[in-house]
């Protein structure tokens, strides 16, 4: 092409661009992205509901119109005051902030419910200032932090971490200030929060090699005091990591100590190859650092990856984390995982599956503990939506999912932050391409429903007149009330066919009923947003006479097993009824054709004696003179009388020499363990003498075969001792002389236990070990609390005893698995 052409077909080409973009746009617009969410919904989950909470219809566009440059990265804090403050980065040339990115900021005021003009927060920037992240602290003061790339205070052109704080006191922002003065290299993407005394804690990923870090990426840390208004030295979190480390999240939990995760490609503590999750947690009270957890080791294996995590601590100290979790090989799963750190027992509850699809995961806890998530995902490489769900801190179930950006035609939807009021109302904000395909920030929030009024018990409870009087507590927010009836329990609205039976805007209403049933009431309270969850479910019954009885309800039998055969049976009084039939039976009742009462009585209790052995099923029957009614409902009990002798047994049965020095032992349910010395070379235990054990079963009545305790000794072994706990661990002592780990040729005293949950006995343990001279003749008890009691006779002349005779004692810890000192 000749150069003379070049300026003609410069022009032609930007006159063609400027006719052809807006088409394709318009089309864009008004074709594809319309279907955009039809497509996306035919992609999720059966458990999808749009309904959920009631979200607004209208999605709120925070910055200003993208056709100017792409906003994107929002994060958004809530204030003790409810206000809302949220701040992104943005490539838009607004109040002199130039066509670099930027920090924005704008904060909806809950006063006069509005948000305000948005503000340019990196404003001795003169290049890229992004990924912002912000906290806030309960009066309001704002400290944000992000990554510039502006040679500010000597920070030089690579990436540094900038910080700024909005005083509330003085109702202006601090100067810029550079957190990361240590760092030579990038630093990337902070991660910010504030504790109860103000201090500011900032964490990072950095390509220096600080400290020792070595030139791949480690996770930095720094601290703002607020009692000397001074940085703290930066720290190395990642002091275990040989790999890349990188995308922290950092959060403090109420009593001041940090939680940092992070992503890590080193093979650390069983992580293998691949991106894994790490955690770290800095005691405020201590000053010091845990080492590294994997946190995402359920997931570790060959393709395996784990990313993304969010993090969150509630007002009582758990910490909420989500992530995502992903096969980059087999792409044979795709998991969006959610984990809590109990701060009561120190530990990590199991993990829980939010949905088989996500990514970039928000979090947020409310007042009750409940956690909500937020999340974007699609239905192909190019279009995605934001999706929410949460987790009722009461029952520990999720919500259903529901989608968040439903309003169109717009692009991909990425980045949520997510929000909760102190009224439970859930804010979520997100970026999303619109105009020109650039990213603006949009936001909506989630409408409030009317939590459930609470049901008061029905009373008279029979009633005898049909008028059903309900009373139930007002929810300030509610405008409606609905009632719900039915004759079986209601625990979910609304069940399919189910209508109200009533609409009204007070909390009592008045039922009439004029056929005798049993009837179950819920109440459910509604306003504009929609219906609220139901409340307790209530029952009565309604028996107007004359009337057949309703069935009794019959109280379990107590003791059982009941071991001196005198039985007592309590039931229900039944309105109406005027005899009560008892059956009796040695299998479960199911109908009372054909049978004899063994007793009609007037009143609601009898008693019985049983002689004989075995299980017994009863059921009672309401009757006047109009009829019966059915069974109620069958209890048992097993008879064991006591005083009863059974004939003699040989418990030695397997044995052919001498067998003696018998220990026996009952279980809590009534089974028999003895354990005994024992000559017989049984089971290749030798001519020498061994501890022998035998158990009986009181459920099947039999004994098991004979089973050798001691298979490890080699000497004589004598004189056993046995207790079983209530877990049904059975535990073994005995006097030994074999020289076995170390306990020396002289008697020492053996323990073993075993496993009732494993089914195996676990090795011989020396008790005796402080002992140097002779131990025997053991004796040993199980506590209620499961800590094991040995005492035996020793001639050691241990801590002053002397060398005669003493009785020497030691404790077993069931809690720690640990003995005492002698």
């Amino acid at each position: 092409m000749k150069l003379t052409h070049l300026p003609f077909v410069c022009v032609s080409f930007l006159l063609i661009f400027s006719v052809i973009l807006p088409i394709l746009y318009f089309i864009h617009d008004n074709n594809m992205l319309k279907n955009q969410y039809t497509e996306n919904f035919g992609n999720l989950p059966s458990e999808f509901e749009t309904s959920v909470w009631g979200w607004t219809n209208t999605t709120e566009e925070i910055s200003i119109s993208a056709i100017y440059g792409d906003s994107q990265y929002p994060v958004m804090v809530i204030d003790g005051s409810e206000n809302l403050h949220i701040v992104w980065h943005d490539q838009t040339n607004y109040s002199g902030a130039g066509t670099d990115f930027d920090i924005f900021y704008r904060r909806w005021n809950a006063t006069i419910r509005n948000w305000t003009q948005i503000e340019v927060i990196s404003t001795e920037s003169n290049a890229n200032s992004r990924y912002p992240s912000l906290t806030v602290e309960e009066g309001g003061s704002l400290h944000v932090a992000w990554v510039d790339s502006t040679n500010y205070s000597g920070a030089g052109t690579d990436g540094d971490i900038f910080y700024r704080c909005w005083n509330t006191t003085t109702n202006t922002w601090t100067l810029t200030e550079v957190v990361s003065t240590e760092s030579t290299a990038d630093s990337l993407h902070p991660s910010i929060a504030v504790d109860g005394d103000g201090d500011v804690h900032v964490a990072w990923y950095d390509y220096t090699d600080y400290n020792g870090a070595g030139s791949d990426s480690d996770i930095f840390y720094k601290r703002w005091n607020a009692t000397t208004g001074a940085w703290t030295l930066t720290e190395v979190v990642s002091t275990e990591s040989t790999e890349w480390s990188q995308y922290p999240v950092l959060a403090v939990d109420m009593g001041g100590h940090l939680h940092v995760l992070w992503e890590d490609y080193t093979d650390y503590g069983g992580a293998g190859e691949g991106w894994d999750i790490f955690y770290k947690r800095w005691n405020a009270s201590l000053d010091i650092w845990t080492m590294t957890e994997v946190f995402s080791i359920e997931c570790v294996g060959i393709g395996n990856y784990s990313g993304d995590p969010a993090i969150m601590a509630d007002e009582s100290g758990h910490v909420h984390i989500v992530w995502h979790a992903w096969n980059d090989i087999f792409y044979n799963y795709s998991d969006f995982l959610y984990k809590c750190w109990n701060a009561t027992t120190g530990t990590w509850a199991p993990t829980e599956s939010i949905s088989d699809f996500g990514s970039d995961p928000a979090i947020a806890v409310d007042y009750s503990g409940s956690v909500h998530v937020a999340w974007s995902s699609g239905s192909d490489w190019s279009i995605s939506d934001i999706f929410y769900k949460y987790r009722n801190a009461t029952t520990g179930m999720w919500s259903m999912i529901a989608v968040v950006s439903t309003e169109g035609p717009r692009l991909s939807a990425e980045n949520p932050t997510i929000v909760v009021d102190g009224d439970g109302r859930v804010h979520v904000a997100w970026q999303e391409g619109y105009k020109l395909f650039l990213d603006n920030i949009f936001y909506k929030k989630a409408a409030i429903v009317p939590d459930a009024p609470t049901l008061m018990p029905i009373l008279p409870n029979p009633d005898e007149d049909g008028i059903i009087e309900l009373n139930w507590s007002e929810r300030v927010d509610a405008t409606i009330y609905y009632v719900y009836r039915d004759t079986s329990p209601i625990t979910w609205i609304p069940p399919s066919g189910m209508t109200p039976i009533a609409a009204i805007s007070t909390n009592y209403y008045e039922d009439t009923l004029t056929i005798n049933d049993i009837y179950y009431y819920v109440i459910v309270a509604g306003n504009a947003s929609g219906a609220g969850p139901i409340s307790n479910c209530e029952s009565v019954m309604v028996a107007i006479p004359p009337a057949i009885p309703f069935p009794p309800v019959l109280e379990p039998i107590l003791p059982n097993p009941d071991y001196d055969g005198l039985l007592e049976l309590n039931w229900s009084s039944m309105l109406t009824a005027t005899v009560y039939h008892v059956y009796r039976n040695t299998s479960p009742i199911t109908s009372v054709d054909g049978m004899i009462p063994i007793a009609s009585i007037s009143t609601t209790k009898y008693q019985e004696t049983i002689r004989i052995r075995g299980t017994y099923y009863y059921v009672v029957v309401a009757g006047n003179p109009l009829g019966n009614s059915s069974i109620s409902n069958c209890e048992n009990v097993q008879v064991i009388p006591q005083y009863i002798w059974t004939p003699t047994e040989v418990v030695s049965t397997e044995s052919t020499d001498i067998s003696l020095m018998q220990s026996i032992a009952v279980g809590v349910a009534g089974d028999v363990h003895v354990a005994w010395e024992d000559w017989t070379n049984y089971n290749g235990a030798g001519t020498d003498r061994d501890i022998f054990y035998k158990f009986w079963n009181a459920t099947t009545g039999t004994w098991t075969l004979t089973e050798v305790v001691s298979p490890e000794i080699t000497e004589s072994s004598q004189y056993p001792a046995i207790g079983v706990d209530e877990g049904g661990d059975i535990h073994v002592v005995w006097d030994d002389s074999t020289n076995y780990s170390g306990a020396g040729t002289d008697l020492d005293i053996f323990y073993k236990r075993w496993n009732a949950t494993t089914g195996t006995w676990t090795l011989t343990e020396v008790v005796s070990t402080e002992s140097t001279g002779g131990s025997g003749i053991p004796a040993i008890a199980v506590g209620d609390d499961g800590h094991l009691h040995v005492a035996w006779i020793d001639i050691t002349d241990y801590d002053g005893a002397g060398t005669d005779h003493d009785i020497f004692y030691k404790r077993w810890n069931a809690t720690t698995g640990t003995w005492t000192l002698t």
